[in-house]
């Protein structure tokens, strides 16, 4: 009798679902910008997984910056999502 390992490897990034651009008053807080609320994760692995921001932004400046989500499964599968934070002046 013979026996057979087999080992499959996770290679499938996982799947990041947001909205392509967001928009915050100047001033407004972190905790109150939340630019992960309505960031979705889902990956093969059925794991939890929380997207992260990459990119430089202040809250305290007026502008747009061009940011990414990250997310990165435990097979070190990443996968990345453009978006635009518009931060807006006070009126």
């Amino acid at each position: 009798p013979y026996t057979t390992l087999f080992r499959s490897k996770d290679t499938t990034p996982p799947e990041i679902t947001c909205k392509n651009k967001i928009t915050v008053t100047k001033g407004t807080s972190a905790k109150k910008a939340n630019l992960l609320k309505d960031v979705k994760v889902v990956d093969n692995s059925n794991e939890e997984i929380k997207a992260t921001v990459v990119g430089k932004y202040d809250l305290n400046k007026a502008g747009t910056y061009k940011l990414k989500y990250k997310a990165v499964d435990s097979s070190n599968n990443e996968s990345y999502k453009d978006f635009e934070l518009i931060v807006k002046k006070k009126k």
